[in-house]
C-alpha cells in the first residue's frame, strides 16, 4: 500500500497488493487491485492473470474467462492455460478445457495440475498417450504435491478403463499425501464439533 501511495500509477505496485489480498482471502480488494493492475499495465500478462483469479474466487465466472484467455494470449504459461481449462470445465466446455490442458502439458509435460485437470475432461483407453506418459512421470522423483496430483489423476484415469484395484491404491496414496499435506487430525473436527454441541445447549 505504502508502494502504491509513492507512486499511484505503478501496476507492479497494484498487482502485488492483489496476490496479498488473495493470500488473505481478501478476495473483493485483491478484484479491485488487479482492475487497477490491468489499467496500468494492459500488456502485463500476469495482472490479468490476477484479474481472472479474483473474479474466480468471488464467483465471476465469465470476467475470469475473460481475464485468463487475455493472460494466455499475452503469455500461454502452463499455469495460466490451467486456470483457463479450470473455467472452461466450471462452465460445461469441456472440449475448451481439454484443449488448455494440452497446451499446457505442450508448454510443460511435468506441470501436475494440467495432468490432473486433463484427466477429469479426458476419455482414455488403455492405451491412452496421456495415461502412459503419467504412468511415467509418477515413476520419477516427484514433490509430495506432484506426487499427490498425479496419483488423483492416475486414479481417475487407470477407474475410467475399469481397472479398479490399481485405481483404488492410486486413490488411497493420493489421499494420504493429502492429508499429512494439510496436517488433517480428525480429534480437530471433534473438538469443534463437541464445542458447538456445547453452546448450543448453553
Amino acid at each position: 500500500k505504502h508502494a502504491r501511495a509513492l507512486a499511484p500509477t505503478d501496476a507492479l505496485a497494484y498487482l502485488n497488493l492483489s496476490k496479498s489480498h488473495m493470500h488473505l482471502k481478501n478476495h473483493a480488494l485483491a478484484l479491485d487491485a488487479a482492475k487497477q493492475a490491468v489499467h496500468f499495465a494492459p500488456q502485463n500478462s500476469d495482472a490479468h492473470k490476477a484479474l481472472g483469479l479474483a473474479n474466480t474466487e468471488i464467483g465471476n465466472t465469465c470476467a475470469a474467462l475473460k481475464a485468463l484467455e487475455a493472460s494466455a494470449k499475452l503469455s500461454p504459461a502452463p499455469d495460466t492455460l490451467t486456470r483457463l481449462g479450470d473455467v472452461h470445465r466450471s462452465l460445461g466446455a469441456f472440449t475448451s478445457a481439454e484443449q488448455c490442458y494440452t497446451r499446457a502439458l505442450t508448454q510443460s509435460a511435468f506441470f501436475t495440475p494440467a495432468h490432473l485437470g486433463l484427466s477429469t475432461v479426458h476419455h482414455y483407453t488403455s492405451t491412452d498417450p496421456h495415461l502412459e506418459a503419467m504412468v511415467h512421470l509418477y515413476q520419477s522423483d516427484l514433490s509430495q504435491n506432484d506426487r499427490r496430483n498425479l496419483g488423483f489423476a492416475l486414479a481417475k484415469a487407470f477407474d475410467s478403463i475399469d481397472e479398479v484395484e490399481t485405481a483404488f491404491a492410486l486413490l488411497a496414496d493420493a489421499n494420504a499425501l493429502h492429508k499429512a499435506m494439510i496436517k488433517y487430525h480428525p480429534s480437530k473436527d471433534s473438538t469443534k464439533f463437541h464445542a458447538l454441541h456445547t453452546s448450543a445447549d448453553s
